[in-house]
């Protein structure tokens, strides 16, 4: 009998410009300690909380023809993920973490439904930094087609520190075998998001989007990356780094990830063309 492979997409719920000449990324990890020298353990990496209104869909009883008949309703949902601060006031993350794509509305005292949101009715953003209470946060840039968000927050009193990496603003760059570093929160002893960062190490499978079915790669989007990094649900938003001459630059942000039996890749979605947003003033 032939074995059934299970393979799954999983999109991760609980996430300065580079100008000079043209040059390719490394193909190996700098042989330095990451968090000492470039990553400071708060302030800087954030955990994102969204949690609001939306409108689901519910299955509200069998017609004549015993076939459902689908009704909507207002329910409520909840989210996290991570984000990097990028400058005095904005935060780089997934659009996924604070956009409610699949919602669970409740149908009857023991049964819920779940399905696409159909419209959002309220939002709020909460920003962790671990040290403080959490800050509001505004959207302040979302293409959700690539899955990219930029959130602005308001001054705390301990501020933020923005990352001190420059910025890979073309994908034309990046190259098979290339070296990228996640930098993503350890979780603690219950599974949630912990203060301490941790980081995972890869290369770069095929700087497109790429997958063992065209169904796959359909689910992607065409600013995707493919990696062998390790990342899991939760680490949506986390900056993705790679090298240059031995320094870090920002190269995307962790997105997705294909589980298959015998096959992983992580997808990370490349910033042509982002950091200009990070600058307008409303």
């Amino acid at each position: 009998m032939k074995a059934k492979i299970f393979a799954i997409i999983v999109i991760l719920f609980f996430c300065c410009s580079f100008q000079g000449d043209v040059a390719a990324l490394d193909k190996d990890v700098p042989d330095v300690d990451l968090l000492d020298t470039w990553i400071p353990p708060y302030y800087t990496y954030v955990k994102i909380v969204a949690l609001g209104v939306v409108e689901g869909i519910y299955r509200d009883h069998v017609d004549d023809n015993n076939e459902w008949v689908y009704k909507s309703r207002p329910t409520w949902f909840a989210q996290c993920g991570s984000g990097t601060v990028v400058n005095d006031q904005i935060i780089l993350s997934a659009a996924h973490v604070v956009d409610p794509r699949i919602v669970t509305t409740v149908e009857s005292p023991v049964s819920v439904f779940q399905s696409q949101s159909l419209k959002l009715y309220h939002r709020i953003v909460l920003i962790y930094d671990y040290k403080t209470e959490p800050t509001i946060g505004y959207i302040h840039w979302i293409d959700l087609d690539r899955d990219i968000v930029l959130i602005r927050f308001l001054p705390t009193p301990k501020q933020l520190i923005p990352i001190r990496f420059n910025w890979l603003d073309t994908s034309d760059r990046l190259e098979q075998g290339d070296a990228v570093t996640v930098i993503k929160h350890q979780r603690d002893e219950d599974g949630f998001l912990g203060c301490s960062m941790e980081v995972s190490h890869g290369h770069i499978v095929q700087p497109y989007p790429d997958g063992p079915s065209p169904y796959v790669i359909a689910s992607l989007n065409p600013w995707d990356i493919t990696t062998d990094a390790v990342i899991w649900p939760g680490d949506s938003g986390s900056p993705v780094i790679g090298y240059q001459d031995g320094e870090p630059v920002l190269i995307g942000v962790a997105r997705a990830i294909y589980l298959g039996q015998f096959l992983y890749y992580s997808y990370f979605v490349t910033l042509d063309g982002i950091e200009r947003y990070t600058k307008l003033l409303y």
